[in-house]
């Protein structure tokens, strides 16, 4: 006999099965129905010529099934790939003083000689994709801010702040499945912005002179103002990502951005504005996190 592969293999050929049929006397109705009442009374199966194979859930176990539309398009773009996370970061300004010359344009502006660093620590919003096991791309936030200090009273007429998105590029190299030294070259576009102090906007000469106007004082015939300007820089970054978890790994990371925020200071006439004072706030400054993800 011939050995034949696939579904049909171990089937009878035509030829063996009319000599079977030859073989084996014809049943008669009425035995064909004696074997029905018997079934029917011991609760066995009764052969169907029509009954349907089972279903493919029910029939084949749940490793071999086909992908699900999220397995099949979804899951090979950020399986392994999408880590989405929070960052504790730690900003350290590199300048926070100039010599007390006004004069000679050695201050920041005008009288502002000292800036005072606000917010240094924060927790940040990170989202990173890896393209390859070599490359990938990082998207976090952050912002730098200080409050300045005048030499000639010790007053500060406001906070100097920088803030605005970081995209990055990185490039590492995996180590025994679960370290990732990297290092990073990014961009940051960054929006200046200079909160003035309300008594020394209005014109008064101390917090004390505004607050004894009442709840609502009045702005004097000469307000002032300081505008400053946006800035963008290029910078490098270096890390380590460390995967304690199929979908979670800690990240520790560095680096340094060289911002500077043109500044002038106006006097303003009744709408009139006169320029007094050019200058800039150096808002260069390091950047130590660490981050705590999850891993898709």
């Amino acid at each position: 006999m011939l050995c034949t592969l696939g579904p049909n293999a171990g089937a009878e050929t035509p030829a063996a099965t009319a000599d079977k049929a030859a073989e084996s006397p014809q049943q008669s109705p009425d035995l064909v129905n004696t074997q029905k009442l018997d079934s029917v009374s011991t609760g066995e199966a009764l052969p169907d010529d029509n009954h349907a194979e089972p279903s493919f859930e029910a029939g084949v176990p749940l490793r071999d099934r086909p992908p699900s539309f999220y397995g099949k398009h979804i899951d090979p773009l950020i399986g392994k790939r999408l880590t989405v996370g929070a960052r504790m970061v730690e900003n350290k300004l590199k300048e926070t003083s100039r010599p007390a010359n006004r004069d000679d344009g050695l201050t920041f502006l005008g009288y502002i000689n000292e800036l005072e660093p606000l917010d240094e620590s924060g927790v940040r919003l990170v989202v990173g994709y890896r393209l390859c096991p070599y490359l990938g791309v990082e998207f976090s936030h952050d912002e730098v801010a200080a409050r300045t200090r005048n030499y000639n009273n010790g007053l500060s007429d406001g906070v100097i702040r920088l803030s605005g998105p970081l995209y990055v590029v990185t490039l590492g190299y995996p180590i025994a499945g679960r370290l990732y030294p990297y290092v990073g070259f990014g961009y940051a576009p960054w929006r200046a912005e200079f909160e003035h102090d309300k008594w020394w906007q209005l014109g008064y000469s101390s917090p004390e002179s505004h607050d004894a106007q009442g709840a609502f004082p009045e702005a004097r015939s000469v307000t002032r103002i300081i505008e400053v300007e946006d800035d963008s820089a290029t910078f490098f970054t270096a890390g380590v990502a460390y995967r304690f978890h199929r979908h979670a790994q800690l990240d520790v990371m560095m680096r340094q951005i060289d911002l500077t925020s043109k500044a002038r200071f106006y006097h303003d006439f009744a709408g009139v504005r006169i320029l007094e004072r050019e200058g800039e706030f150096t808002m260069k400054h390091s950047t130590y996190g660490i981050a705590l993800s999850l891993v898709f």
